[in-house]
């Protein structure tokens, strides 16, 4: 079993790539995440289960690598991921597709100030907490790193994998914001592959943008 506890340490390498040690579970988890999302932009309800797997590794993966509030954001996603799965499944009637899933659509204007507020008000406070922990947190978010950066990254990318699960368009504006802010931050933190990943998936974000518009209009 010691073999299998240390695939999921990062300090386990499986390649050297121009330097830089590529652990397997750095590997994997990117693999995974990228599959992931490329099927999220294709609307494809398997973005689910793969989105299961990925959220697990990622956690694992985040947490030694001391971003906290991207560890945290795993366990919010991976709810997600099950949520989204019901949502697609089992549309109410008038809102199903060619496919009986979830039909894309958009939210109303007003509605966008709240998700902004929420976005917001939500870096502020998480940031706040990661970087002066309560005592019994001390422990764990004293090394923490570019608390509020990341705090963004935690709250936007909820705001946004929610808004996946209800098959919103507006999901894919947040990604887009989201994926070149997570690439600046995991490349100064030193996880380049993981800024590698987000930097890919800036253009995947701009084709799910694109795909999720051509799946409104249709079924509009």
């Amino acid at each position: 079993m010691d073999w299998l506890i240390d695939l999921f340490k990062i300090d386990t390498i499986m390649v050297s790539v121009f330097g830089y040690p590529l652990s397997y579970l750095e590997a994997v988890t990117t693999v995974l995440t990228l599959a992931c999302i490329i099927f999220a932009a294709r609307a494809n309800i398997a973005t689910f289960a793969l989105g299961i797997i990925c959220t697990t590794l990622s956690f694992f993966f985040f947490y030694q690598a001391r971003l906290y509030s991207s560890m945290a954001l795993q366990v919010i996603f991976f709810s997600f991921n099950v949520y989204g799965y019901y949502q697609w499944t089992r549309p109410k009637k008038g809102k199903e597709n060619e496919k009986n899933q979830l039909k894309v659509s958009r939210y109303k204007n007003n509605s966008y100030l709240l998700f902004a507020g929420i976005i917001v008000v939500g870096t502020l406070l998480w940031g706040l907490l990661v970087s002066n922990p309560p005592a019994f947190l001390a422990n764990e978010f004293a090394e923490a790193q570019y608390p509020y950066v990341d705090a963004f990254i935690l709250v936007a990318s909820v705001v946004a994998q929610f808004m996946i699960a209800k098959k919103k368009i507006e999901n894919w504006i947040i990604w887009i914001v989201v994926d070149i802010i997570a690439t600046v931050l995991y490349a100064a933190s030193g996880a380049v592959f993981m800024s590698i990943l987000y930097g890919i998936l800036i253009f995947n974000a701009v084709y799910g943008l694109y795909e999720w518009k051509k799946m409104y209009k249709y079924n509009k």
